[in-house]
C-alpha cells in the first residue's frame, strides 16, 4: 500500500520524521558527465561517457504549530525532530545520517546537503507557528552497490534504470530487448532475491545481451 504521508528515516537507527503535509513537488535530477576530446584539426568532438552522477532530490516542506492541523506540535519541536533525523550526526563516522525518503511511488536513499529554513508565521509572542523548509539530497550507493551498477566487467553496458511503481522484470526485459525471456538471467546480473516484487526506485543493470 502506497506511504500516505513522506516519511525520512534514518537507516542507521530507524528514527523517522512523518511529516504533517506532504510536499506540493519534489524534485529529482538524473545527470550524466561525458569526457570530449578531438584531435587536432578535427571539426568536432567525440562525446564519450565517462559516469553517471549520484541523483539529486529537492523538495519543500511547510511546519505548522496553529493547531489548524491535529496533534500538533510546536514549530520549534518539530524542526528538532527533522534535524535529529537528517542533520545531526554522532558515532564515530562523524558523518551525517544516511536516510530514506519515501512517499508513494517517491524512494530515495541518501544524504542532505542543504536545508533551509524561513519562519512564515510568529504568534503575537514571537514564537514561530509556521515554517517552510527547503531539503536537498545527494543519493548514496554503498561500495557493494556502485561496484554491482558499474559491473566493471561489461564495458558495454547499455542500461542502468531506476524501477518505477508497476513495472516488472518481464516488462522491463521486453522494453529493453525486446524479449521478457531474460528475465531469469537479469535477475542473477542483479543478485534480486524476490524479482517478482521489485521495489520502486531501486536501480537495475540491463547489460548487453547476445
Amino acid at each position: 500500500m502506497p506511504i500516505k504521508k513522506m516519511t525520512i528515516r534514518d537507516t542507521n537507527t530507524n528514527y523517522s520524521i512523518t511529516l504533517q503535509l506532504n510536499p506540493a513537488t519534489i524534485k529529482r535530477k538524473q545527470e550524466i558527465t561525458y569526457a570530449h576530446g578531438s584531435p587536432n584539426g578535427a571539426l568536432g568532438s567525440d562525446c564519450r561517457f565517462a559516469r553517471q552522477e549520484p541523483q539529486k532530490l529537492d523538495f519543500d516542506i511547510v511546519f505548522d504549530g496553529t493547531g489548524v492541523l491535529e496533534n500538533t506540535q510546536p514549530v520549534k519541536e518539530q524542526i528538532r525532530q527533522l534535524e535529529e533525523v537528517v542533520y545531526n550526526y554522532y558515532g564515530s563516522e562523524h558523518e551525517p545520517n544516511i536516510v530514506e525518503v519515501s512517499w508513494g511511488e517517491e524512494y530515495f536513499v541518501g544524504r542532505l546537503t542543504k536545508m533551509g529554513r524561513e519562519i512564515v508565521l510568529y504568534s503575537p509572542e514571537g514564537e514561530a507557528i509556521r515554517a517552510k523548509l527547503n531539503l536537498s539530497f545527494l543519493q548514496y550507493l554503498s561500495a557493494q552497490e556502485q561496484s554491482r551498477l558499474a559491473n566493471k566487467s561489461s564495458p558495454d553496458l547499455t542500461h542502468i534504470v531506476t524501477v518505477q511503481a508497476g513495472d516488472t522484470l518481464p516488462v522491463l526485459c521486453q522494453r529493453i530487448y525486446k524479449n521478457s525471456q531474460y528475465y531469469p538471467k537479469i535477475a542473477r546480473i542483479n543478485r534480486l532475491v524476490n524479482f517478482r516484487q521489485l521495489k520502486p526506485g531501486t536501480q537495475l543493470i540491463f547489460p548487453p545481451i547476445k
